[in-house]
């Protein structure tokens, strides 16, 4: 592992997005082209790509997910003890680029585009029934590969996501009771990668993303949106694929994983526990990184979750879902699956224990992955 690099940086505003300059411009996941999908090489299926995860009060698991066969959005839950499936909308291409939470009474609250009608949509079953909305209709449609949303403490929803050719970050909330629409930043963030938000026991918003070769945090915890720059890094390539992924604990601190793609194309983490930024390399044996989640635990310990792979494995079968924690004060790091697609969802329960979602690229469906019993256990969703 490479020597720990020490990051100062101001605090401020937290969203995760990436720049990417070439050839793909601002259109690998062009919500124009929802048909734009990766296939597996041995199996010409559809690989679904875009999952969310997360664990309920009773240690239920939720998945939300993108059928991009028939471009549906899709729920899976164990509440009953089996994995039942619901397709929640059916109307056109709908379901890329989801994020799901679940409230203080357990219902479900999702975030996703709707590539048709170039528009984020917002689904939840908080009336007993599944019910979805428009949010937001950019002239050009949503960019990126993922929509992040988040809960407050009043169960109301906050969701971050990219924007229109010029790549803006923008963010919706209902906290006022209708739906409000901020521009954070004007662009360009990188359109291939995904803005991530998370939110303190203050309920003050923090989002990570890539601007350029700059990994920012916004935040409006002074009261007013302000960004800074954590990481000024070298240039990263059209190849680059960054995500950032954040997590808040309990003493309100800022933890973030991200993907560098060069000079070395590892997984980083970055922190501002001590009052400054301070980053350090967590995997950097390989391509890894490309695909991230964080979470952190009852005791602040760090998880996360990543796929090791490149862009040119992206219709391989030569890639693998990893984990790596810092339970044991250093960084331990597991290879779960292999085989796998690329976008991966990592949650931590009331024990501490670790549910991972990710797809699997032989089968075509949704997987699960956890160590509650103590070792690693895989199981296939079937739909």
């Amino acid at each position: 592992m490479r020597n720990h690099i020490k990051v100062i940086a101001v605090f401020l505003v937290l969203a995760s997005a990436w720049l990417v300059i070439g050839a793909k411009g601002c259109s690998w996941f062009n919500s124009d082209n929802d048909d734009e999908i990766i296939t597996g090489s041995s199996e010409s299926n559809d690989v679904k790509i875009f999952n969310s995860i997360v664990v309920d009060t009773t240690n239920k698991i939720h998945i939300s997910f993108d059928d991009t066969t028939h471009r549906l959005l899709k729920y899976a839950t164990n509440i009953t003890g089996t994995w039942n499936i619901t397709t929640i909308d059916t109307i056109g291409a709908a379901g890329g680029l989801s994020s799901l939470a679940i409230d203080n009474n357990n219902k479900v609250h999702i975030s996703y585009q709707h590539s048709d009608i170039k528009s984020l949509k917002y689904a939840t079953n908080i009336t007993g029934t599944w019910s979805t909305y428009i949010i937001d209709t950019p002239a050009e449609g949503l960019r990126g590969t993922k929509t992040s949303l988040a809960l407050d403490t009043n169960n109301k929803v906050h969701i971050c996501y990219v924007a229109n050719s010029a790549c803006e970050l923008r963010y919706a909330t209902n906290i006022t009771g209708a739906w409000t629409v901020t521009t954070l930043d004007g662009g360009i963030i990188d359109p291939d990668g995904a803005a991530s938000i998370a939110l303190d026991s203050n309920n003050n918003i923090y989002i990570s993303y890539w601007k350029g070769n700059d990994l920012r945090y916004a935040t409006n915890l002074s009261g007013s949106w302000v960004s800074s720059v954590i990481n000024s890094g070298p240039a990263q390539t059209s190849e680059g694929n960054n995500m950032a992924s954040i997590g808040i604990d309990t003493n309100n601190k800022a933890h973030i994983c991200y993907f560098v793609n060069l000079p070395y194309s590892d997984i980083r983490y970055t922190t501002n526990v001590s009052g400054d930024w301070v980053s350090s390399t967590v995997d950097g044996t390989g391509d890894v990184g490309r695909w991230n989640s964080i979470a952190l635990d009852s005791n602040n310990k760090v998880h996360i979750s990543y796929w090791e792979g490149s862009d040119t494995h992206f219709q391989s079968l030569s890639t693998n879902l990893k984990y790596a924690s810092n339970v044991s004060g250093s960084w331990q790091i597991d290879t779960i699956d292999s085989q796998v697609g690329m976008c991966n969802s990592i949650m931590v329960d009331t024990n501490n224990k670790v549910h991972i979602s990710y797809f699997g690229l032989t089968n075509n469906s949704p997987k699960y992955a956890t160590n509650a019993s103590g070792s690693w256990v895989i199981s296939t969703i079937n739909q």
